[in-house]
């Protein structure tokens, strides 16, 4: 865990993982294609399990596009739930996509600070500058945490670890 908030975490986006969250592979596999044809290391997954497997295994991923409308949970409760297992995070940033922004609670939107807001059909400009600017804002997170002293560190990685094995998520 201590390797999530390491003072030699990369602040460039070399390394940066974005992580698309779409229950339409198709859709999922096409963003992932434009990002990696201008340079982003991108992974694409269709499940909740998926995502969780995936942030689990890459603490360099920085940004997850979330569709809106998953098939089995809301992608902002998605949001919410990310947010919480990966509190000792807080360089993770978000942009929001949905086909349905009519019907979409945009206050609660807002509300989660993400990035960005883009509707479906997306031009891919759009895409590629918010995707720049959360990696961006994802940087300065990480210049300013590593800023802060070591012994602020080392307690939120310990308070954080002491959450997860009172859960029983890790173990001794």
């Amino acid at each position: 865990m201590t390797q999530l908030l390491d003072r030699t975490l990369d602040t460039s986006n070399v390394a940066a993982g974005i992580l698309i969250v779409d229950d339409e592979e198709l859709l999922a596999n096409e963003i992932k294609s434009l990002l990696q044809a201008h340079g982003y290391r991108s992974i694409a997954c269709g499940s909740v399990s998926a995502c969780f497997q995936h942030l689990e295994s890459d603490p360099h991923i920085r940004v997850i596009l979330m569709d809106v409308r998953l098939r089995t949970v809301s992608g902002l409760a998605l949001i919410n739930d990310i947010r919480r297992e990966y509190a000792d995070r807080p360089y993770l940033q978000f942009i929001v996509m949905t086909a349905h922004a009519d019907s979409c609670d945009i206050r609660e939107v807002v509300g989660l600070n993400v990035v960005d807001f883009i509707t479906k059909p997306f031009d891919d400009a759009a895409l590629l500058r918010s995707v720049a600017v959360a990696l961006n804002r994802s940087s300065r997170e990480i210049q300013r945490i590593s800023q802060q002293p070591s012994r602020s560190l080392e307690a939120k990685l310990n308070e954080v670890a002491a959450q997860r094995l009172g859960r029983g998520d890790i173990s001794i």
